[in-house]
């Protein structure tokens, strides 16, 4: 979902109530992020189409070569003309950019979403209803590394982390 569509639902206003980076925050963030990044909103509905939690994630293609040696940037460019992407790689980081990341939606429900999350990231069908295919994204489909960060409860209990797969990577609670 854009910025617009997830303003539009109900549950945007009060997502991520009660943490310190409620709403406002993904909203200064995507203010003001560098216009690399792709910034845009999972949404999680239930069988009704009602929109339970929204989950924030940004999208960037990061040059692994930014830091070489100057000398190369001749050999680079060279490569680059034939080969565009070379040595860059698309990742989707679903989440916050800084610090912990945070599950919206209801406590009882966040063991679910998780699940549903990172089904959704790597493209996996998580149950065979028409209704649930439909709401996979299709962002991952086109990255390198899906980075997903390790969500815990209140109960400082570790959630689900991603699924086993080459191009998903958890991330520990910093």
């Amino acid at each position: 979902m854009s910025r617009d569509e997830v303003m539009g639902c109900a549950r945007w206003a009060s997502a991520f109530a009660g943490k310190h980076k409620d709403h406002r925050y993904y909203e200064l963030v995507e203010d003001t992020i560098q216009p690399d990044f792709v910034f845009r909103y999972f949404a999680i509905k239930d069988e009704d189409g009602s929109v339970r939690a929204v989950q924030p994630f940004f999208i960037i293609d990061q040059d692994l070569l930014l830091g070489t040696n100057t000398r190369l940037g001749g050999v680079i460019d060279f490569i680059r003309r034939l080969w565009p992407r070379f040595m860059k790689m698309r990742t989707l980081m679903v989440g916050c950019a800084a610090g912990e990341g945070h599950l919206d939606g209801a406590e009882h429900l966040r063991r679910a979403s998780a699940e549903i999350l990172a089904a959704s990231c790597i493209g996996r069908r998580i149950c065979q209803s028409e209704h649930a295919s439909k709401q996979r994204s299709g962002y991952a489909e086109h990255c390198d590394v899906v980075l997903v960060r390790r969500q815990q409860n209140a109960q400082g209990v570790g959630s689900v982390p991603p699924p086993n797969r080459k191009k998903s990577l958890g991330l520990p609670k910093i």
